[in-house]
């Protein structure tokens, strides 16, 4: 990251690497659209940001620690994957420490209020209105430059991220699990499976493993 460069940093669960490559694809985007905020602005996403390092080592510690110093704003997003998550409660510690301005997105279902200094409601990624709401949160009611946010509809490539935030914002996750000690009823197992796992990928399910 540039020292010059006003950071928002981008807090995530490894297991929501889809959202959250969205919805830093998208915000860079619209960086590079403006001429108030290209080149003058940029996101920290971890595994584009700190690509040199290894999960897990103490430089990868330090990286992350450095950027949150050097960060002027932290979007949280929470899932059911990122609010038991030790590196995002790490990233959150940190943003409380350095007194950033956090702002949570999230997804649908996830019923949380964030408290850190005075209560923050949750920007709900699932809908459309809120992922311009996102974008207006950060540069206006934060950073106040007044900025037309429009612009990032006004091309079919802008359209797409935004469509692909909510698309991944949508993503419902299910496993199942267990053994089978009867051989005998294997097969009657597997066809139960099956039907199930394909009605719920009828219902926008996403399985992790699958079949």
């Amino acid at each position: 990251m540039e020292d010059n460069k006003v950071t928002i940093f981008l807090s995530h669960s490894t297991k929501d690497k889809t959202l959250a490559k969205s919805v830093y694809k998208l915000i860079t985007h619209f960086i590079h659209l403006s001429d108030v905020l290209r080149g003058k602005y940029e996101v920290f996403y971890s595994p584009k940001s700190l690509s040199e390092f290894k999960y897990g080592s103490d430089n990868w510690k330090e990286g992350i620690s450095k950027a949150m110093s050097n960060s002027k704003c932290c979007l949280v997003l929470l899932t059911p994957n990122s609010i038991e998550n030790r590196w995002v409660n790490y990233e959150l510690g940190l943003a409380t420490a350095h007194n950033i301005r956090i702002i949570p997105i999230g997804t649908s279902g996830v019923d949380f209020q964030l408290v850190i200094r005075n209560e923050i409601q949750m920007i709900d990624l699932s809908r459309y209105a809120n992922v311009m709401t996102m974008i207006d949160h950060i540069f206006n009611e934060h950073f106040k430059l007044n900025i037309d946010i429009s612009t990032l509809e006004d091309s079919s490539k802008g359209q797409q991220m935004i469509a692909d935030v909510i698309s991944a914002a949508l993503i419902k996750n299910i496993y199942i699990v267990g053994s089978l000690n009867d051989k005998s009823k294997s097969e009657q197992v597997e066809n139960f499976v099956s039907t199930l796992s394909n009605k719920l990928l009828e219902n926008d399910f996403h399985l992790s493993s699958y079949p």
